[in-house]
């Protein structure tokens, strides 16, 4: 779930009436880890054979996906691996656990089921499943268990990944998420057996409610770049205890290219199309949106929904400040809201343009406000900095910081406040 519109505690921030938490999905109690078990590389170089063929039991890979903590990172020497007497390949010169990729946008679906001395695919390969065909334990999409580097993220995708495994601790403590989730869910028309994607879903706040208005017969699919932030969520699933949420599949990818992910393929290839695609206020950390829209809108059977917001010129913040009129202070456009975003049409236009028919599109309440003043614009200066790439490699520091307070200073009311607000746009569009 992006939101980055006063998403740390700053200012004063007064809740509107309705800003009420989820009963639903709560925040987790448990700390987010910045260290994901379930987010290390999978083994890259082929597992070693005996005599037979047949793959060796100590080369397959666990069912948890996660190579031990031990597992030395180098890869064997170039020389080849030593053998005994019969030709087999001695243990201590296999690849060990923590070896790289060696392809690493696609790692998990790359390597292949391994097969078991009768060439039968191994119980160990990919995830468990029900009777129904859905994997049981959450698991990672391809190359989702390496590293962001490993991953091949571009900079910008790389930025959120950061900025979120910041943010990922304190997230759940501003309330308006749970709103703007609740009425995500009142928009859905979610049905017992559906099945949802949720891209972007940060913590599961939207995930979990989603989970519940299914039932055990539906299937919530969330989708998030940040590990702390898909950590958190865990938490929640584990917390709940095992039956609850056992229709939750949580996965690390980027959304930006969902569409080619064979892990996602599969789960649809058993379960079909979904009935509802939706990203709770993920549309700004999508790289391209008119192209990642016509990918999602793929994903939905007949009769299935997309749900999107965006900002709208109501959505005040210090975040729109530097992204807007910083932006135009320096003669560069608006690093998120272009032209495509000056109304409440402008979703419209390119759900069309992907293939979908508009049931609705509305605004949304103000679901939060909150007040800063003059002194708080150099904080803001540096976390705003520390974020943006673009800025910090064409120009310097002390230059900006003298822009961007002329800039704050004429964003302040008469009282030298700033009252910030977080509105959206909203497009439902259907699949026919």
């Amino acid at each position: 779930m992006w939101s980055s519109r006063g998403s740390s505690k700053v200012g004063r921030d007064v809740p509107s009436k309705d800003d009420s938490p989820s009963k639903g999905a709560g925040p987790s109690e448990a700390a987010a880890s910045s260290r994901d078990a379930k987010d290390s590389p999978s083994k890259a170089a082929g597992p070693s054979e005996n005599t037979k063929g047949a793959q060796s039991k100590d080369d397959s890979p666990s069912k948890g996906a996660g190579s031990s903590k031990g597992a030395k990172s180098s890869p064997s020497k170039a020389a080849g691996p030593s053998k005994d007497t019969k030709g087999v390949q001695s243990k201590d010169d296999r690849p060990s656990k923590g070896a790289g990729p060696s392809k690493a946008a696609r790692t998990v679906e790359a390597a292949g089921p391994s097969k078991d001395a009768k060439g039968s695919p191994s119980k160990a390969a990919g995830p468990s499943k029900d009777a129904k065909g859905v994997p049981s334990k959450d698991f990672p999409s391809q190359g989702s268990q390496a590293k962001s580097g490993e991953l091949q993220l571009n900079p910008h995708v790389a930025f959120v990944e950061e900025l979120f495994d910041k943010m990922a601790p304190t997230y759940d403590d501003e309330r308006y998420h749970f709103a703007i989730a609740e009425d995500f869910i009142a928009w859905s028309a979610l049905h017992k057996g559906a099945k949802v994607l949720d891209l972007g879903c940060g913590t599961g706040i939207f995930t979990f409610l989603a989970a519940d208005k299914v039932g055990p017969d539906g299937l919530v699919i969330g989708v998030d770049i940040s590990r702390r932030m898909l950590q958190k969520a865990r938490d929640k699933k584990s917390a709940s205890g095992r039956e609850r949420f056992k229709n939750v599949i949580l996965v690390r990818d980027d959304v930006n290219n969902l569409h080619e992910a064979a892990w996602l393929q599969r789960i649809m290839t058993q379960r079909g199309a979904f009935d509802l695609v939706t990203g709770v206020t993920c549309l700004p950390a999508v790289l391209a949106p008119h192209v990642a829209i016509k990918n999602w809108a793929r994903l939905l059977k007949p009769g299935g929904r997309l749900i999107l917001d965006h900002p709208s010129e109501e959505d005040f913040s210090p975040t729109q400040v530097w992204e807007t009129a910083l932006y135009r202070a320096l003669g560069l456009p608006p690093r998120y809201r272009g032209t495509w975003t000056s109304d409440i049409h402008c979703l419209e236009r390119v759900f069309v343009s992907a293939g979908l028919e508009i049931e609705k599109s509305l605004r949304t309440r103000n679901y939060k406000e909150a007040v800063y003043d003059e002194k708080e614009g150099v904080r803001i200066f540096e976390e705003e900095y520390q974020g943006d790439v673009e800025l910090q490699t064409r120009y310097d520091k002390k230059h900006l910081k003298k822009r961007w307070r002329k800039v704050w200073m004429r964003a302040l009311d008469k009282n030298g406040q700033f009252c910030g607000k977080v509105q959206s746009f909203v497009t439902v569009g259907i699949k026919r």
